[in-house]
């Protein structure tokens, strides 16, 4: 399965946003967040942790790019504009949390919005989402 974003984010400091995802600070609970870390790079948080995967690249340049995380059964990989940015484990399936998944933002308290647009969100794939 495949999830991709085009995004515009400007520099910001800190923590740049999430993508989409479903994390809440609750233990035990199935969480997924696509986001943007703390320097600006991609970041797949799958299975509250269990696949931890960052990227090289910071997007926080005010410019067009398009990311992805492609997931097999055997690997993930993060792209950027096309380029492979990080590759790791699969990781567990994830059975998706009856409240749903957040565009833009996760469950948490607060919550972590994107600092910067997301101009399309697409989910490509055979295979269910998780």
């Amino acid at each position: 399965m495949r999830a991709e974003a085009r995004i515009v984010v400007p520099y910001s400091s800190g923590r740049t946003g999430i993508i989409f995802g479903n994390y809440s600070n609750k233990a035990n609970e199935p969480a997924i967040n696509f986001e943007l870390h703390a320097n600006g790079e991609l970041r797949l948080y799958w299975n509250n942790g269990e696949v931890d995967l960052k990227g090289s690249t910071d997007l926080r340049d005010g410019k067009e790019h398009t990311v992805a995380f492609e997931r097999t059964r055997s690997q993930t990989q993060l792209l950027v504009d096309g380029r492979v940015d990080a590759t790791g484990s699969a990781g567990s399936d994830v059975a998706m949390r009856k409240t749903g998944t957040w565009i833009n933002n996760d469950w948490r308290d607060g919550g972590l919005p994107l600092r910067g647009d997301i101009l399309e969100l697409k989910f490509v794939g055979e295979e269910e989402f998780v």
